[in-house]
């Protein structure tokens, strides 16, 4: 064996978003010499800026000079014959910022090639029989079984293919893993890693498929979700087409880059890194940010930015301009939101700062549950704080907010706390609430979830809805709010919202 057989890159704590943010920084140290004394000052400048967090470096050097290999590895800069740094055309437009940087990094992640010369290390090489786009292989991949994939398919199935021509047996190995999950890993192994090169086999590879994930999840359209408690990577509906024309387009406009014996690698790295249009962070006193960690960042400065701008936005216009600026999912941006109403303070009139600060503090579940009940009251529906009613075991129980417009009926739970998990538990009272709640004289139309900040255990709430037959929804207290002034301002009709509550899915845009 010449070189790795299986896919190799740099370790998933690195992240496109925060490569972005640090661009800027690196194009500072630009004409200098890459000595130790400039990767640490590098290092301190990226802790500064809030990218990564500050810490002691291992004596090897292995910690700051990490955070210049991600950029490397994309072909935003490279390093010359005197060891000087030198960005590339799409280093320069990456480290100017804006939509061109991230429509700029999401060529470089489609285009990112094995064979290649960003990374000439000897453990970084690539078997010469590896001919293969593995970003642009994984999204064609993903649109010939169902549009998703989750980590372990990747790590079981992807890292070891080396041209195109192998798309449609690893299609059918995926199906049929979903149909009979069952893996050999010694004979796995063996097969992919036959010298032992990696201590921890599994963890390894694991390692490896998550490192691919995260930069898929950087792709507009691209997102996560979790089913039957495993976490997958799915193109969004609406997206589909778009990324199936988009492979195309890659498929005609980039093709390999050759490599030759002799080759220098500024040759190679400033062909990968022309412009459009143009012929490990270990044993540190600091933890590195996590990826959430690092979005929440993002969001939250995205949407500071547009406050000092004299608009009051409604909250789908803040989520897309800030998918715009981020190039995150509008479920991840809602997500951060919920969990962070005080970003949007500026435009939060003095009832929502109350309502939002009550939906966040589990010990005020009362005064969140009564402000909730007196929003669908302004929607023009009937509300009832309490109706009684009788389970089978002869205990009673009460609805908290059984909700009527004409002959139609359906009801909501009031969940404040900084999170409301959806487990067996609560799984079961809902269920039980629905069951007698059908014997009422209105027509049962849906049951619903409010929730103060954040709704972990999305499996039970499905559940809910396919083992008892009833629409459902759930919906933050910040998404809430804010359909409640759409609907003050004559911008959702309080039908258009009825249909909203049997979504069966969280409400985050309408």
């Amino acid at each position: 064996m010449v070189g790795n057989i299986l896919w190799n890159i740099t370790r998933p704590t690195r992240q496109i978003s925060s490569l972005i943010r640090m661009m800027p920084i690196l194009k500072r140290f630009e004409g200098r010499e890459w000595t130790r004394d400039v990767q640490e000052e590098y290092g301190k400048a990226v802790a500064e800026d809030g990218a990564k967090a500050d810490g002691l470096t291992r004596s090897d050097s292995g910690g700051n000079r990490t955070w210049a290999v991600l950029s490397k590895t994309f072909g935003l800069h490279y390093q010359d014959d005197k060891n000087c740094i030198v960005l590339t055309q799409a280093g320069n437009i990456v480290a100017d910022g804006g939509k061109e940087a991230i429509k700029m990094m999401e060529r470089q992640i489609l285009t990112f090639q094995y064979p290649n010369r960003t990374a000439d290390a000897a453990q970084q090489a690539m078997d010469p029989s590896f001919k293969i786009f593995p970003h642009r292989f994984l999204v064609r991949l993903m649109l010939e079984v169902e549009n998703h994939i989750t980590v372990e398919e990747i790590q079981f199935f992807v890292l070891n293919v080396r041209t195109d021509a192998e798309l449609s047996a690893v299609a059918k190995k995926i199906l049929d893993y979903r149909k009979k999950p069952s893996i050999e890993i010694i004979r796995h192994q063996k097969e992919n890693d036959p010298e032992g090169r990696l201590q921890n086999y599994e963890k390894s590879i694991n390692d490896l498929a998550n490192t691919f994930k995260n930069h898929l999840e950087f792709l507009p359209g691209f997102s996560t979700r979790t089913v039957d408690g495993v976490q997958e990577i799915f193109i969004e509906d609406d997206r589909v087409d778009e990324w199936k024309e988009k492979i195309r387009e890659c498929d005609t406009t980039y093709p390999l880059l050759p490599l030759y014996a002799g080759q220098s690698r500024k040759f190679f790295v400033e062909k990968y890194g022309v412009a459009p249009g143009r012929t490990k962070a270990s044993m540190k006193t600091g933890r590195p940010k996590t990826k959430n960690q690092t979005q929440e960042e993002a969001v939250r400065k995205s949407i500071e930015d547009m406050q000092n701008k004299p608009v009051q936005p409604d909250l789908n216009t803040i989520i897309n301009k800030v998918e715009a600026e981020t190039n995150f999912s509008k479920k991840t941006i809602n997500e951060n939101i919920s969990e962070h109403p005080e970003w949007l303070d500026k435009w939060t009139d003095k009832f929502g700062k109350k309502y939002l600060e009550v939906a966040g503090d589990g010990n005020r579940w009362e005064e969140f549950q009564e402000m909730t009940n007196g929003i669908f009251k302004k929607f023009g529906f009937n509300v009832e704080r309490q109706q009684k009613l009788q389970f089978s075991s002869g205990q009673g129980g009460y609805l908290d907010g059984y909700i009527t417009d004409g002959l139609k009926a359906g009801f909501i739970d009031s969940k404040g706390g900084k999170e409301f998990n959806c487990g067996n538990k609560e799984v079961g009272v809902m269920k039980d609430y629905i069951t007698e709640a059908k014997a009422l004289p209105a027509q049962l139309e849906f049951f619903g979830y409010i929730f103060g900040r954040k709704f972990s255990n999305t499996e039970g709430f499905d559940r809910i809805i396919s083992e008892s037959g009833l629409h459902g929804f759930r919906i933050s207290a910040v998404s809430l709010f804010y359909l409640m002034k759409e609907f003050d301002d004559g911008k959702i009709s309080k039908d258009k919202m009825w249909s909203l509550f049997k979504s069966n899915d969280e409400i985050r845009n309408w």
